[in-house]
């Protein structure tokens, strides 16, 4: 069974609602790049910085449920799966998941488009691309992937 410290990294900021909150470990000012990067030795592992976005429609189905921690380790139990996956020998490298950045909307931040899949993917792009910090190399918090977990049906419409 994988543990979440074996699997993910989190470092960054944590936008819940109207609220941010740093999380206890991700100051910018605590870990400047240099001391993540190890001097001399090259990294083991490929690293995959990463942004989670939790849409509003989700937040309304599991809220009704589930508490914002709960819906935090819901999250971050939804990574680390996805995280084991790259941790497989068989792959020939393993690469870990750092979440630089996660955001549970409790109101609409972006139009989503009823959830018709190509317009819906662009609207996101913006939007994620949008709150992107721009130089990777001296913004910790710069990711390289962003990930939608939606609440919609998302749909398409072929040959119509």
């Amino acid at each position: 069974m994988w543990k979440k410290a074996n699997v993910i990294r989190v470092f960054g900021i944590i936008n819940i609602g109207e609220g941010e909150f740093e999380l206890e470990f991700g100051d910018v000012d605590e870990f400047p790049l240099e001391e993540l990067e190890v001097e001399g030795e090259e990294q083991k592992n490929k690293m995959v910085e990463t942004a989670i976005f939790f849409d509003h429609v989700a937040y309304k189905r599991f809220s009704a449920v589930y508490n914002d921690d709960e819906i935090m380790d819901y999250l971050l139990a939804y990574v680390n799966q996805v995280a084991a996956i790259y941790k497989m020998s068989s792959l020939g490298q393993e690469i870990d998941i750092m979440i630089t950045y996660l955001e549970i909307q409790k109101a609409a931040k972006f139009d989503n488009k009823e959830g018709d899949r190509e317009p819906l993917l662009d609207a996101f792009c913006s939007y994620s691309n949008e709150k992107n910090p721009e130089d990777d190399l001296k913004n910790p918090r710069h990711w390289d992937v962003a990930i939608l977990v939606s609440g919609l049906d998302i749909w398409v419409e072929k040959n119509g």
